[in-house]
């Protein structure tokens, strides 16, 4: 591979263009079983949770914030299980999310829900989490969830205790993270050029070695396993080709920008990962949950 050095200075991450993210994201949605295998989860392991240390709270409000919730599939299928236990009880939402478009796609997904999430009040906070850290006092919820963005802070045991502050007694946390053998986690651990700091690489293993240090509760991890279909990534004509490429390596414009030599050593390096079925090529898309409560 050519000397990539130049080029990593120069290299624009994913999260400094909040809407290229948005592109990228819906592109690999589209291609990707996670959000199928994401429903069961949501709606039958996850509430189970959640309920089980609620019982002992006594609120008659149940709050919810999601931190980096993209278009909210993960938090609407929450929502929706939670709205059906929990009856009449008032459920208020708070969303933290800095790229517009991923915002209006929630709002769409609340819309396609119909009654399904009505009576609940959503707040959607169009900013990033040390913006929102910054504005909040006295806040208290009795479910946090973030969804593939613990990668995004620069201080994680900081993060962390801070997050856990704002739980109730029996309030739980919900965190989903790259799987070790995901394409997402090796990619980034094999060239250390797409990466800017050492976040990026973040397992299970470490978020639970975290929430052991800060006192956090019955902590564990849970298992989604789920592929990506990346053959239109070997067509450098392919428009959401091209955007799963950007999505994965979390770089703005991968193939036009960076050595020529570099992505295709990436794709290479997916081929020796990859199962093809029916002239598809799959890489692993598996993703740990981590839950602990308060």
């Amino acid at each position: 591979m050519a000397n990539a050095g130049p080029w990593r200075v120069a290299r624009k991450s994913l999260i400094s263009n909040r809407e290229w993210y948005g592109r990228t994201f819906t592109a690999y949605s589209k291609h990707t079983d996670r959000h199928v295998k994401t429903r069961h989860f949501c709606t039958e392991i996850i509430p189970n949770i959640i309920l089980d240390n609620y019982a002992t709270a006594s609120s008659s409000v149940f709050r919810y914030l999601g931190i980096g919730s993209g278009a909210g599939v993960a938090d609407i299928h929450i929502l929706r299980e939670l709205k059906r236990r929990l009856g009449s009880q008032t459920i208020e939402v708070t969303i933290i999310e800095p790229c517009s478009d991923l915002i209006d796609q929630f709002k769409h997904n609340i819309r396609q829900e119909g009654g399904d999430l009505s009576g609940m009040t959503f707040d959607f906070r169009q900013c990033t989490f040390e913006e929102f850290r910054r504005g909040c006092e006295g806040a208290r919820y009795d479910c946090i969830a973030g969804f593939s963005v613990l990668y995004y802070f620069s201080n994680l045991h900081d993060a962390l205790v801070w997050i856990y502050s704002l739980l109730t007694t029996g309030g739980t946390l919900v965190f989903l993270t790259t799987a070790e053998e995901c394409v997402f986690t090796k990619t980034w651990a094999s060239f250390p050029v797409i990466t800017n700091d050492n976040q990026n690489n973040l397992t299970c293993d470490v978020i639970i070695d975290q929430l052991n240090k800060i006192g956090a509760k019955d902590v564990k991890s849970l298992k989604l396993k789920a592929e990506i279909d990346v053959t239109q990534c070997f067509d450098d004509k392919s428009e959401d080709g091209n955007l799963i490429l950007d999505f994965i390596t979390h770089t703005v414009n991968i193939r036009d920008s960076a050595p020529p030599t570099l992505v295709a050593d990436i794709l290479q390096f997916w081929k020796l990962m990859c199962v093809t079925r029916n002239n598809k090529i799959y890489v692993n898309n598996n993703f740990d949950y981590t839950v602990a409560t308060k």
